[in-house]
């Protein structure tokens, strides 16, 4: 900012007119900033020499960037050719800024960074008094001076990920535990580096190794693909965001704040860095050697970002009548191609084809053809006219962009993420699996179930594993899941034994997720939740069906125990606990009762 703008933001801000006039006596073009956060403390932000302001109206020059802070860290960067005159003047700033809020900048804390080659940086090091220190470093948490790519960067994030995934937590957590513990752990330990580095894909590749093995075991099977696992729920899968599907998804904020925060100074920097395209919503890609790298990966992800963003016309000096999307669900060049094709500039604004005719306050509509269009073209043509009229734009605001996936019509990273992670076209039974009151780890296994992925014998000779391919329980038909658990003859006992004990008919059906989908498996389920209620009032109750449903957990890795003992153990509970006419079974259920 200009220096009577910086003295009269100091006066607003309540330092007096001493620190104005300090302001005001200091030589050079000055940005400053005061910002009030607490009762305890205070920041202050100098800016030194950041834009070289020119009264002419020349073009932006970023020169020094120079940022003090009053917490425990303070650092500054200066360019190769900051002079001793400047290092005196920040220090005559402090100096005046101490003696009149009474807070000192703590210098011996601080670092002076070279930016290039700085001859004498020592000397202005000693006359700051503060350290000097090289890049690359870390500041609140973020790397600064060093490339994405490099080890530096991701190597913390991978060493976290090793200690909060350490192979001896799972030898205590079920997998409902372990997948819980892997959501928690992917949102909160590398989200802060996915916002801003593009991460590498040998990086991303470890760390889904490391959620591979957490999850399924280290030395064990992986049943499931990681594609089926970063699926939705409602898709087949656990949840679990894909990284580099994640970090696109969050690089898409830059690109969103970079075409809405016109006035920011790192939209100005990376503006003059590397030059806008038409209209001004993203910048060039930029084809540097050096410096390019961190926001040219940025940049490339504006290729799927643009497909989700309109644009709200109002002058229309920023949006192109063609290629733009405004009018409609598709650009006016897909929509209308005939139209397009005959077309005089195909290049051209919104505000460039709207004329006033007069004094007339609103605006009309002025395409120019090559030619009158054909007998046949008409209709294309009637549609298209009447397109634009039901469009004309009212308002001479300045043109915004907007975001399509939001509601409120702006940017969100969840429904952006939806959007990339293009799932898989599944019709999966997930309320049955997951809408219901059960543990996580019961939860898991009914996934796994429904996947038809658990250990029985046809999964594990396709593994490699020599075995005799019969069921162990009625040693006739080959193990899979849907015999073990539907059709074998020791199973279908068991269902019927619950059906019958619901108080209606069901039958097996012939796949697992048809079986998970039925309607009445969803009121066996609300039944479920009664039982629940009920099994709180008695403690024995809740001891030996808690044992019954371990039995059947433990079946599915082949436990010894014959089921006619499971069996044996509902009918014991159903003598003793069950009493239809209690539970109303047939009002619950809704069916007719055997």
């Amino acid at each position: 900012m200009e220096l009577r703008r910086a003295q009269a933001y100091a006066q607003v801000c309540g330092y007096g007119c001493k620190l104005v006039n300090i302001v005001g006596a200091s030589d050079g073009v000055l940005d400053i900033g005061v910002e009030k956060q607490d009762c305890d403390g205070l920041r202050f932000a100098l800016i030194l020499n950041l834009m070289q302001h020119c009264s002419r109206g020349e073009a932006l020059g970023v020169k020094h960037f120079c940022y003090l802070n009053e917490a425990r860290k303070t650092i500054l960067f200066f360019s190769c050719d900051a002079d001793v005159e400047q290092i005196l003047h920040v220090r005559m700033l402090l100096l005046c800024f101490q003696a009149v809020t009474g807070l000192k900048v703590n210098v011996s804390k601080s670092k002076l960074v070279p930016i290039g080659e700085v001859n004498n940086v020592h000397a202005l090091a000693e006359i700051l008094g503060c350290r000097i220190g090289s890049l690359p470093m870390t500041y609140l948490g973020m790397p600064l001076g060093a490339s994405y790519k490099s080890p530096s960067i991701w190597n913390p994030i991978l060493e976290k990920f090793h200690k909060k995934l350490a192979g001896w937590k799972k030898l205590y957590l079920s997998k409902g535990g372990r997948l819980t513990l892997l959501k928690s752990t992917l949102s909160s330990l590398p989200t802060y580096y996915l916002s801003l580095f593009t991460i590498p894909s040998h990086v991303a590749n470890k760390i889904e190794k490391i959620q591979r093995d957490f999850l399924w075991g280290d030395s064990k099977i992986h049943l499931v693909g990681w594609d089926k696992v970063c699926a939705p729920k409602v898709n087949g899968g656990l949840s679990i965001r894909k990284l580099t599907t994640f970090n696109k998804a969050l690089l898409g904020k830059w690109l969103w704040w970079f075409g809405v925060e016109e006035t920011r100074l790192w939209r100005r920097v990376v503006a003059l860095k590397f030059g806008e395209e038409w209209g001004g919503w993203s910048s060039k890609l930029g084809r540097g050697v050096h410096g390019c790298g961190l926001w040219r990966s940025i940049r490339k992800v504006w290729e799927v970002f643009s497909k989700h963003i309109r644009f709200e016309v109002g002058v229309g000096d920023r949006v192109k009548f063609w290629t733009d999307q405004w009018c409609g669900d598709l650009p006016l060049h897909l929509s209308f191609l005939v139209v397009y094709g005959i077309a005089i500039n195909r290049e051209a604004s919104i505000a460039s084809s709207l004329e006033r005719l007069g004094t007339e306050a609103r605006r009309s509509w002025k395409v120019l053809l090559l030619r009158n269009p054909n007998d046949w073209e008409s209709g294309v043509v009637d549609d298209f006219l009447h397109s634009l009229g039901s469009n004309l734009p009212l308002s001479e605001e300045r043109d915004r962009m907007i975001g399509k996936l939001s509601k409120k019509g702006d940017f969100d990273v969840r429904s952006f993420y939806d959007k990339l992670r293009c799932p898989l076209p599944i019709i999966f039974p997930w309320k049955g699996v997951w809408k219901v009151k059960a543990p996580t780890h019961v939860s898991f296994f009914v996934w796994s179930t429904a996947w038809e992925k658990i250990l029985t014998r046809d999964i594990l000779q396709c593994r490699g594993f020599d075995f005799v391919d019969w069921c162990i329980l009625c040693r006739s038909n080959g193990e899979t899941a849907n015999h073990l658990l539907l059709h074998c003859g020791k199973a279908f006992q068991l269902w019927s034994l619950f059906l019958d004990l619901l108080g209606f008919l069901g039958s097996c059906q012939d796949r697992l997720q048809i079986r998970f989908s039925d309607e009445k498996d969803v009121k066996i389920r609300e039944l479920t939740a009664e039982l629940q209620r009920e099994r709180k009032r008695s403690a024995a109750f809740q001891e030996q069906l808690d044992m019954v449903l371990r039995d059947m957990e433990d079946h599915s890795h082949h436990l010894s125990r014959n089921i006619d003992d499971i069996v044996q153990s509902v009918r014991e509970i159903e003598s003793k606990r069950f009493n239809r006419q209690d539970l109303n079974l047939s009002n619950l259920l809704g069916v007719q009762t055997s």
